[in-house]
């Protein structure tokens, strides 16, 4: 099962992809699978990404150093965070050892308008949050809006 969203930077449509080892397994998820899964907008958008060679080529080659660069910029800042995931991954699981700073990060996140997912709901993981790896440009919105933790 993978998510496209973070990739293709489109959060709230909820793209992903699921590989069946059987057709048993296949049989088994669309037995729960929810109608109309994929709206109209998000088939339209699909269509246009997949097409677009160029960024899914720069994208592919930046990202592992993209996420290093990510968390060698974040460890300079916050010293005590902890960071989780392969280096090929396009997202970073945060460790802040903290709730409340936790909180406090996806708030000024969703404040700057930087989609930062909070390790809360659905992970029970209350000090974790979940960030997108992105071009520099990008991230550095992100530690802006985190210059006030």
């Amino acid at each position: 099962m993978h998510s496209w969203t973070k990739l293709w930077c489109c959060t709230g449509l909820r793209l992903g992809s699921v590989v069946c080892p059987t057709a048993e397994h296949m049989r088994a998820i669309k037995k729960i699978q929810v109608p109309w899964s994929v709206n109209i907008v998000a088939l339209a958008f699909l269509n246009a990404v997949v097409a677009d060679q160029p960024y899914l080529q720069k994208t592919w080659q930046m990202t592992k150093t993209w996420r290093q660069q990510t968390i060698e910029r974040l460890s300079e800042r916050f010293p005590h965070w902890q960071f989780f995931g392969n280096s090929f991954l396009s997202w970073v699981w945060v460790d802040t050892k903290s709730e409340q700073e936790a909180q406090r990060a996806v708030d000024l996140a969703h404040a700057a308008g930087v989609p930062v997912r909070s390790g809360r709901p659905g992970y029970s993981l209350p000090t974790f949050v979940r960030l997108a790896v992105r071009e520099p440009a990008k991230f550095d919105v992100l530690l802006e809006a985190w210059s006030a933790l």
